[in-house]
């Protein structure tokens, strides 16, 4: 399936009752849609008495999940507390990260190093842990590396990325990891 770099898996949801709390819209979401098919969301508040002002976003956890629940929405299925939630299209997502779940890497592994040989590479530094975002949508590759029970992130925008190429790290298997050459990073 091919799916355009602008879709994301967010909508725009109007029409939320004024007495309902994120966790009320998000356990009727998981009955309705499907269990775990949201990843983020939130209502907009007055801040002056924090009442909902009936309007706010939901960031699915799949393009299905957001598909299924338009299509709920357009037809009248989607009924909270007596009022139907109107759900539109967003291009902007509460949490950025890739809108295809084939991009999204948990619990990786990171090696810096700098190159020795054709086919070598001498390793300065290795984490274990590390999840990565292709995020073509944001033109960037995104790893967060926990070490010494922190938990940094790394951004590096594809115009820095100088090479790219699949690489085997078990003999005569498929490729299953990334060989980036990238312009020098500094880490603050």
């Amino acid at each position: 399936m091919v799916i355009p770099s602008s879709e994301t898996p967010t909508v725009r949801v109007t029409n939320i009752p004024h007495t309902a709390t994120a966790n009320d819209l998000l356990r009727y979401l998981e009955t309705t849609v499907g269990h775990s098919s949201v990843f983020a969301l939130e209502i907009f508040s007055d801040y002056t008495n924090w009442k909902s002002r009936g309007v706010g976003r939901i960031q699915f956890e799949t393009l299905e999940a957001k598909s299924k629940a338009l299509t709920l929405a357009e037809n009248k299925k989607l009924l909270l507390s007596s009022h139907f939630l109107c759900l539109d299209a967003s291009s902007d997502d509460i949490i950025p990260r890739p809108a295809l779940p084939r991009n999204r890497i948990n619990n990786g592994a990171l090696y810096a190093g700098f190159p020795i040989g054709p086919d070598c590479m001498s390793v300065l530094q290795s984490w274990e842990g590390v999840r990565g975002w292709v995020m073509p949508e944001r033109q960037r590759l995104d790893f967060w590396v926990t070490h010494a029970d922190q938990c940094f992130k790394l951004e590096i925008p594809f115009e820095n990325i100088l090479e790219c190429d699949g690489y085997c790290s078990d003999e005569g298997s498929k490729p299953n990891a990334l060989l980036l050459k990238v312009h020098y990073l500094f880490l603050c």
